[in-house]
């Protein structure tokens, strides 16, 4: 199948909107597997409609997202979290809650995101920066809590509860 060769080529689906997608980077596809691409277009968007999710996501309020080709998930475009099924088992939890380490890790420790569903940035964050950030007046969220909430899946409404809740008790709880 063409999406498992733009895997093993290093290539990147990204899906828009559930009606086109681009591929990159563009210096690794040649003119033979532009064509191919071209023929199976529709194909193509048949699969990854069924693959996407249908949904805004809880953290940033987006709906684009990017087919991770590698591990088979989605990240959302806008803040990076990784959606895979509609409720995702307590192994894929841990390994998401995992990933969220390394990415932290590999960005200084902590990203800002600005969220459009709170209207605020929020911080993602290894917990030896949770001071540094709040002190800076973020409220903080560990890579395990990042997971529950994507396990929760909740709507936009429910996910401005969870982060007043932890706004009210200064980030002190944890959610599980």
């Amino acid at each position: 199948m063409l999406l498992q060769e733009l895997k093993t080529k290093g290539i990147e689906v990204i899906f828009l909107d559930g009606i086109y997608f681009k591929v990159s980077p563009k210096e690794k596809i040649t003119p033979e597997l532009m064509e191919e691409i071209t023929k199976q277009k529709q194909k193509i968007i048949q699969l990854l409609k069924q693959k996407a999710p249908a949904f805004t996501c809880p953290i940033c309020g987006n709906k684009k997202y990017k087919w991770n080709v590698s591990k088979d998930v989605w990240v959302c475009e806008s803040c990076g979290m990784l959606f895979k099924h509609a409720k995702d088992s307590d192994s894929d939890i841990k390994e998401l809650s995992r990933y969220l380490e390394e990415f932290l890790k590999q960005h200084r420790g902590y990203v800002l995101v600005k969220s459009e569903v709170l209207n605020e940035t929020i911080a993602w964050t290894l917990p030896a920066y949770i001071k540094h950030l709040q002190n800076k007046g973020y409220v903080c969220y560990l890579p395990e809590e990042l997971a529950c909430i994507r396990q929760l899946a909740p709507t936009p409404d429910a996910f401005r509860k969870i982060h007043m809740a932890k706004k009210m008790f200064e980030g002190k709880i944890t959610i599980q």
